[in-house]
């Protein structure tokens, strides 16, 4: 009976933890979530400025796209896959940190411009973020793109032990957005029982050792 209780109780006991667990990591995740996507908006619209007052300089441009990379406020941060500026004022123009390019008409945008900062777009096989720039006169001058690859910014993040990007069976969907994250489920209580059958295998003998002085001392 000690046996018996004892082990249901260790197990409601791992329930229970586990699910602490799950809710601390969880919780862990989002907030480091919430500071990349911080930190990129902050990049994009420092970078943004700078470029509002090159004054068009293109070689200047350049020297911009290329330092930014260099703001990001620890080794923790994402990665940048690709920084863009898309020179829409003449002379049109596609600037990137290894170069300058004839603008594509294709890469002209369909939005409205505006001036209510950097927009982030989660996508499966990549982040998108961009932001309008303005010269001093609020004339618009062109826009800027900051691409991730996802898997980056996902490997910044605290998983832990009882969550995961994939999804199974054995797993239930605990964030939806900006991407899925899942929770693994606790082991059920035979397999639980099993990995533990040492310390339960100890714990009767104990309890048999027990008895044996209690009836002898009768």
């Amino acid at each position: 009976v000690f046996v018996g209780v004892y082990v249901y109780v260790d197990y409601k006991n791992y329930l229970s933890s586990y699910v602490k667990t799950q809710q601390a990591e969880l919780k862990a995740a989002q907030t480091k979530i919430r500071s990349n996507i911080d930190n990129l908006k902050k990049l994009s619209v420092l970078t943004s400025k700078r470029i509002a007052s090159s004054q068009g300089d293109l070689k200047r441009i350049q020297n911009i796209l290329n330092s930014s990379y260099s703001l990001l406020p620890d080794a923790e941060s994402f990665r940048i896959e690709k920084m863009t500026y898309n020179k829409l004022s003449k002379p049109q123009s596609c600037i990137t940190r290894f170069g300058t390019l004839p603008l594509n008409p294709e890469h002209t945008p369909s939005e409205t411009p505006h001036q209510n900062g950097p927009a982030i777009i989660f996508h499966e096989h990549t982040i998108a973020c961009k932001n309008w720039v303005f010269n001093g006169e609020g004339n618009l001058e062109g826009f800027l793109e900051v691409s991730l690859d996802p898997s980056d910014f996902k490997a910044t993040l605290p998983m832990g032990d009882t969550l995961s990007f994939i999804v199974s069976k054995a797993h239930t969907l605990l964030q939806q957005d900006p991407f899925p994250i899942y929770g693994q489920t606790p082991d059920l209580f035979w397999e639980y029982a099993i990995k533990q059958q040492s310390l339960y295998a100890l714990f009767f003998i104990f309890m048999i050792v027990v008895l044996i002085v209690v009836v002898l001392n009768m």
